[in-house]
């Protein structure tokens, strides 16, 4: 996929541009990809997720080869915190992996972003981030463990990355 803005104040991820109080975004993932706002300043936000994410959650997500460029970007989210009110609105982010390697911009996290980790790509393919996508387990049902892993060596479903659902064997 290709996001190319048009300039002014932009927020754009993958997924969604801005999260705001409370929402979530859930079991997601952005891979093969370019993002970018045209504003190298800090009204040009994108991350692989979400442009921003103030006082909301992301949670079990992943992003790899992607090349970001924005004023304030980053591996899922380019900006975790809205300053100014009367209080900052700080996002949350869990169980989120990023490629090192295959992401190309200025930061691996955003302004104000914790909680993603950098993965190697041989980690990626061995299965490990579908396991802790599922927070720890194999594939069961996709009620408790909806991540899976193509374990084939010829031309494995979606390039060997985390999957919903069981493709093959584990």
């Amino acid at each position: 996929f290709t996001f190319t803005g048009a300039g002014g104040d932009t927020r754009v991820g993958a997924v969604v541009g801005q999260m705001l109080n409370g929402s979530l975004v859930e079991n997601c993932f952005a891979v093969h990809g370019n993002i970018n706002t045209k504003v190298n300043t800090e009204n040009g936000v994108a991350g692989g997720i979400a442009g921003c994410n103030y006082a909301a959650t992301i949670r079990n997500c992943f992003v790899s080869d992607l090349t970001i460029s924005a004023g304030r970007d980053g591996g899922i989210v380019g900006d975790n915190r809205a300053d100014g009110g009367a209080t900052d609105r700080q996002g949350t982010i869990e169980n989120c992996y990023t490629s090192y390697g295959s992401l190309h911009h200025s930061t691996m996290a955003g302004s104000g972003a914790t909680g993603e980790t950098g993965i190697t790509a041989d980690r990626f393919a061995s299965g490990e981030v579908a396991y802790k996508l599922n927070g720890d387990a194999l594939f069961d049902t996709w009620a408790t463990t909806p991540w899976s892993r193509d374990t084939s060596t010829e031309s494995p479903a979606n390039a060997g990355y985390p999957s919903f659902g069981r493709l093959y064997d584990e």
